[in-house]
């Protein structure tokens, strides 16, 4: 799961996404990353209450009655690739 890249002399780890928790009366939302490494800790990162719907979207973890705007694009793209 854990992946080490070397670019140059600094490393990147690739991380998990373990939950997107939102705080609605906030207005905001918190991403937890995790990876192997490092036990039980998290790394959260804190995103806009909309962005969390778009990424739990794209994730399949919610369903809206329609598409949105950018998923329409991704058909488009999709669409016109061989």
């Amino acid at each position: 799961m854990v992946r080490e890249e070397s670019s140059g002399n600094s490393k990147y780890l690739k991380a998990d996404l373990l939950d997107v928790i939102e705080i609605p009366e906030e207005g905001v939302a918190v991403m937890l990353f995790t990876t192997e490494e490092w036990d039980d800790k998290v790394l959260p990162i804190r995103i806009d209450i909309t962005a969390s719907f778009s990424i739990k979207k794209a994730l399949g973890l919610v369903t809206f009655h329609r598409p949105l705007t950018h998923d329409l694009l991704v058909d488009l793209i999709n669409s016109s690739m061989p």
